[in-house]
C-alpha cells in the first residue's frame, strides 16, 4: 500500500515520468506476487480435499467420493466462504483413490483468475497448472 501512495504522489506532484517507469515495473509484480498466492491458497486446498477423500473412502467403503460435496455433506470437510467464493473443485479419482486428480478452477470472484486452475495428480502427489507458482510437476 505504501508503495501505491508513493507512487501517486509522484504522478500528482510532476514526476509522472518516473511515476510510470515505477509502475511498469511494480503492476507485474504485484500481479505476480498475487497469482502466487491464489496458486498457493489452491495447492493446500487441493491437498487437503484429497486427505479428506481418503479419510471418507475409508470410512465409507472404500471407495473414493465422485463429489466432494459426498465428502462436504458425511461432516468431513468444511469448505472457507473465501475459498469457495475463489474456487469450484472437481473430483476426477478412480474408486480406488490411487490414480486421477483433483482440479481447482477459479471462479469469476477470483480477481484475474477466473477460469485459472491447478491440478492436483493423486498418484504422483505433483500439481501442475496456468497460475504463476505452479510449474509443471511441483509437489508443494
Amino acid at each position: 500500500m505504501r508503495n501505491i501512495l508513493i507512487l501517486l504522489c509522484l504522478f500528482l506532484f510532476g514526476c509522472k515520468e518516473v511515476a510510470t517507469t515505477v509502475a511498469t515495473v511494480a503492476v507485474p509484480t504485484y500481479f505476480n506476487y498475487v497469482e502466487k498466492g491464489y496458486a498457493s491458497e489452491a495447492k493446500i486446498a487441493l491437498k487437503d480435499i484429497h486427505k479428506k477423500c481418503t479419510i471418507y473412502s475409508q470410512q465409507y467403503g472404500g471407495e473414493y467420493p465422485s463429489d466432494l460435496q459426498e465428502v462436504i455433506d458425511a461432516g468431513l470437510y468444511t469448505m472457507p466462504k473465501t475459498l469457495e467464493a475463489n474456487w469450484t473443485f472437481d473430483l476426477t479419482v478412480d474408486a480406488d483413490g490411487q490414480t486421477g486428480t483433483i482440479t481447482a478452477t477459479g471462479t469469476d470472484q477470483m480477481g484475474g483468475g477466473d477460469g485459472k486452475y491447478v491440478e492436483y495428480n493423486v498418484e504422483t502427489g505433483k500439481f501442475s497448472g496456468d497460475l504463476k507458482g505452479i510449474e509443471e510437476g511441483t509437489d508443494g
